[in-house]
C-alpha cells in the first residue's frame, strides 16, 4: 500500500477521533415576536444541523420553540408546545405543532407563521413554502 494512502486514511481517522461523528453546528437567524407583539426581532443562534432537509428544518423549529434568549422578544406560544411533524411534500414544507390551551394564546397566529417562515427561509436556503398546522388545523393566514 502506498505511503500517501496510509497518510490519507490516518488523517481521516484523526479527524473522526478529534471531532467525532457529531452533527455540525451552524449559525441560524431565528425570528421572535417583539414584546409588544407587532413586529419580529431577529436573534442569532448556533443550531445543530445534520441529515436531510426535513431533519435540519426539525432542528430549527425545535430551537424556535425553546423561545428567545433576548429580553426584547416573546416566545411564539405561551405554555407547552411540541413539534408533531415536519414533511416536505409537493414543494411545500408542512409543519405540525401541538399547542396546549390554544384558546389562551395571545399572539396573532399570522405573526407566528411569519416568524417560523422567515426563520426557515433565512437559515435554510432553498426552503419551500410553509404550510403550518396547529393541533391538526391548517393555518391559512399568509405571512
Amino acid at each position: 500500500m502506498p505511503w500517501w494512502l496510509l497518510a490519507f486514511l490516518a488523517a481521516i481517522l484523526g479527524f473522526v477521533l478529534a471531532y467525532g461523528l457529531r452533527p455540525g453546528k451552524a449559525s441560524a437567524t431565528l425570528y421572535f415576536p417583539a414584546k409588544e407583539g407587532t413586529a419580529l426581532v431577529a436573534e442569532q443562534r448556533n443550531v445543530p444541523f445534520s441529515g436531510s432537509f426535513e431533519d435540519r428544518a426539525r432542528s430549527l423549529v425545535r430551537e424556535l420553540l425553546l423561545g428567545p434568549q433576548e429580553r426584547s422578544s416573546s416566545a411564539l406560544f405561551q405554555g407547552e408546545v411540541t413539534l408533531s411533524s415536519i414533511l416536505e411534500r409537493g414543494g411545500r414544507l408542512h409543519v405540525g405543532l401541538r399547542v396546549d390551551r390554544v384558546q389562551d394564546q395571545r399572539l396573532d397566529i399570522g405573526l407566528v407563521k411569519k416568524a417560523i417562515s422567515q426563520s426557515l427561509e433565512r437559515s435554510l436556503p432553498g426552503v419551500p413554502g410553509l404550510e403550518l398546522y396547529v393541533n391538526g388545523v391548517h393555518v391559512s393566514r399568509a405571512p
